[in-house]
């Protein structure tokens, strides 16, 4: 019985000592490569941003003028341009889909409308876009506005 208690120790101390030597082997570069590009793939909005934004009211003529009146217009939507960086090191995005949220005169949320840019975004660039918006997605009453990339699409590589 003894000798069994003594072969089960010597048994344990020499498992538990080859487990403890054990070393986790270096990543190889390609390894390290594939999991940054996961990481980069998976948190779209970490590494796109929208920069140099701007809004523009459109006006659309609703009423000739004439020799007696002035033309009439009305609001039609608006135009947004800027540019969307991409600053991920290896992953390149498609269809990146932006969010713009209207703000009264007293920081109210008025509306907030989302749209997609069908573009490719390659890492390391800026690429410009432009949107023009439909007059019933921009309320007519907003003062300001903010604009925040929301999600996008890898584009994988061939």
């Amino acid at each position: 019985m003894n000798t069994i208690k003594i072969y089960t120790l010597q048994l344990l101390s020499l498992l538990l000592f080859a487990c403890g030597n054990f070393t986790e082997q270096p990543k190889t570069p390609e390894q390290l490569r594939a999991e940054l590009e996961i990481n980069e793939i998976i948190n779209p909005t970490k590494y796109l941003s929208a920069e140099d934004v701007k809004l523009k009211s459109q006006q659309k003529m609703v009423r000739k003028g004439g020799l007696f009146r002035n033309p009439e217009y009305a609001p039609d939507g608006v135009i947004i341009t800027g540019n969307i960086s991409n600053s991920a090191s290896i992953a390149d995005f498609k269809d990146v889909t932006i969010k713009v949220t209207y703000y009264s005169k007293t920081n109210s949320i008025l509306d907030e409308a989302r749209y997609t840019i069908y573009e490719y975004f390659k890492q390391g660039t800026t690429t410009a876009f432009s949107i023009k918006t439909k007059e019933e997605d921009t309320p007519n009453e907003f003062e300001s506005f903010n604009l925040v990339v929301e999600d996008a699409r890898p584009a994988m590589q061939d």
